[in-house]
């Protein structure tokens, strides 16, 4: 039950007394228990709307009024079918709105956020008026059949027909059907009921002869409700149904940069270059006034996506960096006392002509530089980058290598040396264009070599940056299947088919015939620059690819260029099979803005950065983004300001990825859109957010939202810095608010300084915790205001990617790899345990399945062992009888002494 009451947004007293009367006006289906809070990972809210089950089920229904409550003017009345709810609008006569507003009680729509509205329209009002669904208006179609009188101009239209009201057809198309212009398509700007004419916004190549056909339309379309939201429409019909069954169109809108995008039915993207406020998300009769105004919406879902406090999660870390946009706080953070959050740009070098020096080798291959890095990967086990450049010798030649940093305290740069391998550098940069067909004109030649990356044993790829066939336009290329990173052979590894992998949409034609400000989006080119997520959890989702999709528009009949450029993102296993992210539309564009060469990395498992010049053409800032979701990018901070030291330069842009060396975090930028001008900043690990004791504080205390148990908890480990203070956990039941016992902050062992502190209690980590779900309770403390205030950096409840990770290897049936055939019926299956830190085997556990693809679902439906704490390193077969002839598929996980998993089941 919903009470509503005016209060002044506090409550001063320990204890409310007094009485008070709430009188339910409706049947008890009108009410539900509403969740105010995230309730799914990545959403503000998510309801499907209907009759409330009041079971709690993930289909479970809430009532529409419950989140979309009635204005009062007119008449707006509603009831709950079992799966919709139904709003019928009564706006005779009236000036002001009339329907239904987002609940007040809901977030409002701040950036970065997607409004998601699956609506069906059942009725329209009778007079040519518009209907409100959510951040869009939609306008059922009309026309009208058209022969041209005496008296038309090149931008002027007569006709007989033409008896409409004034300015009735403003806004709608003119299709010429006949004579020697036909298929000319241009908007209408108003028409003249008096003078039987059409204005339009353009003008036809000639002025049409009499006796041409042509049709007026008004499409049946959505756009945006904000004046000139006609340009930014999409064409599309909210009044299907089928067999009398009502199709409900699923209408998004996303903002997030300084404008948005929209689509319907998961079709192409439109700009939406507007901002959206709570008021704006409408259903009903927005403007206008009619006499006669009635309709019919049926609601099935309204949801909001985008980053928002969360109340339960899965995502068991934080690096601070995405916050909740109603409270500045990380989107993990349930409650912060006594500390506050703070954000810190890293520092510049000062000397990037030393930057610039260390990158070349004079007398080598390296001789000079042609191209810059723009990936970088670190080598943990080493504590150093490993980086491709293209070099120059002395005589000209330029070729492919790879060069390995370290990182020289005095001078604070990184310092290159060649890969020692004999096959470095691997590839010619002659035998690359090659294959590419050459430079010629339009030239085809190497822009930057993006990346190589090991997709799995025996299988590597190398990304690279081309322009096939058009000298302006940036296409993303990979050579795909060779055994080892050194043994690229582009006539082997290039397959013209699959090239280039991230194709853009292409081709001016892709624009709108008309003054309709933008087409596709995406439409002239897109780069896209890949790197790795560590923590992914499926093959598929392990390298994540961003570009900008340059787009080309209208400005009245001259094709223009637009600035701002829409981001695309792709993820892929092994760049043969992408997809696009968000919901696999050819271009997407989850951030909007000046985004010449993203650059992403992962700082967490679910953080995601993007390094980016973040302004515009004649002026751009390094600009850090981040999200959780790899979609819904909230600006962090400004990385690297512009016009100061060392460059002072009003025109900076990032390089590459943002690596880890070792304990900091490194920035590579430049000062101009080509050449190496380059710098790098750089700032202590995971430094960018933290929180830290506010002024004057000595304790304080940060708790986390409830964390939901994926398997079974791993380690929890700290970027963490106390200083001359104090940093303590503890861990609660998050259904009780209970300490969990022997988890106290009194049990916590100290913490020291470091990036990846393991943090136990009396010496146990926290994978003995019993509960499913929990909170973590962070302590800070100083023993004066004057000293310094411990640093709280980052928090992960996960195992640290790659070396930190045990792992089976040598698989055995019966003492041999891959028998084609067994006579024991109970088999022994053995294994050869591995971890990079020498720590001992603690568990283990065997799936065996009929099929490879119940294998690979991790369903072991002839047995499944389940977790058997022992340090031997073989299993004798306890499952279903095993047939004869038959093949079996099997796989082994095994555990380290500190509780972590070679994988997640």
């Amino acid at each position: 039950m919903l009470l509503a009451a005016s209060w002044n947004e506090q409550f001063d007293a320990d204890v409310a007394e007094g009485s008070g009367v709430a009188t339910l006006l409706g049947a008890a289906d009108q009410y539900c228990r509403l969740d105010c809070r995230s309730r799914h990972d990545g959403k503000r809210f998510a309801y499907r709307i209907g009759t409330p089950k009041h079971d709690g089920s993930a289909d479970d229904r809430v009532p529409v009024f419950a989140v979309l409550p009635p204005w009062y003017r007119g008449t707006v009345t509603g009831a709950n079918a079992a799966d919709y709810g139904r709003i019928d609008v009564n706006a005779n006569g009236i000036v002001q709105e009339v329907g239904c507003y987002l609940a007040p009680w809901l977030p409002a729509p701040a950036k970065p956020m997607t409004l998601r509205v699956g609506a069906h329209v059942l009725t329209m009002p009778a007079s040519w008026a518009h209907v409100a669904v959510g951040a869009q208006d939609y306008y059922h179609g009309n026309s009208v059949a058209l022969v041209t009188g005496a008296g038309c101009t090149a931008s002027t239209i007569a006709s007989t027909a033409l008896t409409q009201a004034d300015n009735y057809w403003a806004g709608a198309e003119l299709h010429v059907l006949g004579g020697t212009q036909r298929g000319q398509k241009l908007r209408i700007a108003g028409n003249s009921q008096a003078n039987h004419t059409l204005t339009l916004q353009g003008a036809l190549g000639e002025a049409l002869p009499s006796g041409v056909s042509l049709a007026a339309v008004h499409p049946t379309r959505i756009q945006p409700w904000q004046t000139g939201g006609e340009t930014y429409r999409l064409e599309c019909n909210l009044r299907e149904s089928y067999g009398g069954v009502e199709r409900f169109g699923i209408v998004e809108t996303s903002i997030i940069g300084d404008w948005g995008y929209s689509r319907i039915n998961l079709g192409r993207i439109q700009q939406y270059p507007f901002q959206l406020a709570r008021e704006g998300v409408f259903f009903g009769k927005r403007t206008g006034t009619y006499a006669d105004y009635q309709t019919s919406i049926l609601v099935e879902r309204l949801e909001m996506d985008g980053p928002g406090a969360y109340e339960v999660t899965t995502n068991t870390d934080d690096t601070f960096l995405v916050s909740d946009p109603a409270s500045g706080e990380s989107v993990k953070v349930a409650r912060a006392e006594g500390v506050e959050r703070e954000l810190r740009a890293p520092a510049q070098c000062m000397t990037p002509a030393a930057v610039q020096a260390a990158m070349a080798a004079p007398g080598t291959w390296r001789h000079t530089i042609a191209y810059c890095p723009s990936w970088m990967s670190y080598d943990a086990r080493n504590d150093r980058l490993v980086a491709v450049l293209v070099g120059t010798d002395s005589s000209g030649v330029q070729r492919v290598g790879y060069v390995h940093g370290t990182w020289n305290e005095a001078l604070g740069i990184v310092e290159w040396a060649d890969d020692p391998d004999p096959r470095n550098p691997f590839l010619g940069v002659a035998e690359l264009e090659a294959v590419l067909g050459g430079r010629s004109t339009p030239y085809n030649r190497l822009v930057r070599v993006n990346g190589a990356f090991e997709v799995e044993e025996r299988d590597w790829a190398l990304v690279f940056t081309a322009t096939l066939g058009d000298p302006d336009g940036y296409t993303t290329c990979a050579l795909t299947g060779a055994p080892d990173r050194y043994s690229f052979d582009p006539a082997l590894h290039f397959d013209p088919e699959a090239n280039p992998i991230t194709p853009p949409l292409g081709g001016d034609d892709k624009v709108v015939p008309e003054d309709s400000g933008i087409g596709l989006l995406g439409n002239r080119d897109c780069e896209v620059l890949f790197t790795e997520n560590p923590w992914a959890r499926r093959r598929a989702d392990r390298f994540w690819g961003y570009g900008r999709a340059k787009t080309i528009g209208h400005a009245g009949t001259t094709l223009w260029y637009q600035p701002a450029r829409p981001l695309s993102c792709v993820v892929t296993g092994d760049f043969r099979n992408l997809r696009h992210v968000p919901w696999r539309n050819q271009v997407v564009a989850p951030a909007w803005g000046w985004f010449h060469w993203p650059h992403a990395e992962w700082y967490q498992p679910s953080t995601v950065t993007l390094a980016v010049d973040d302004g515009g053409v004649t002026q751009s800032d390094v600009g850090l983004w981040a999200a959780e979701d790899g979609v819904h990018f909230q600006r962090a901070l400004t990385a690297i300001p512009r016009n100061t030291p060392p460059f002072n330069n009003l025109w900076l842009m990032p390089q590459a990825n943002s690596p880890r060396l070792g304990k900091r975090r490194l920035y590579w930028y430049r000062e101009d859109k080509s050449g190496n001008s380059l710098n790098l900043a750089s700032i202590r690990l995971d430094g960018e957010a933290l929180y830290r004791l506010s002024a004057g504080e000595l304790i304080g205390e940060l708790e986390t939202c409830s964390l939901q148990r994926a398997a079974a908890w791993e380690q929890l480990r700290l970027n963490v810095d106390p200083q001359a203070g104090m940093v303590t956990v503890a861990v609660l039941d998050a259904e009780t608010g209970a300490l969990v016992p022997g988890f106290d902050h009194g049990d916590c062992n100290v913490i020291g300084e470091g990036v990846e502190l393991r943090v136990t209690w009396r010496g146990v980590g926290l994978s003995e915790v019993p509960h499913e779900r929990i909170r973590l309770l962070f302590r800070v403390t100083r023993p004066s205001a004057a000293s310094a205030s411990p640093e709280l950096y980052a928090w992960r409840i996960a195992a640290a990617p790659g070396i930190d990770r045990p792992w089976a290897s040598a698989a055995q049936v019966e003492g041999r790899v891959n028998p084609c055939a067994i006579a024991n019926p109970a088999p022994v299956l053995s294994w050869r345990y591995e971890d990079y830190l020498a720590r001992p085997q603690s568990a283990w556990q065997v799936l065996v399945a009929s099929t490879q693809e119940k294998l690979d679902a991790k369903e072991g439906d002839l047995w499944d062992s389940g977790v058997v704490l022992a340090e031997e390193t073989q299993a004798k077969y306890e499952g279903a009888p095993l047939e004869s002839e038959r093949t079996y598929f099997w796989k082994v996980r095994v555990r380290n002494s500190e509780g972590v998993w070679s994988e997640e089941w």
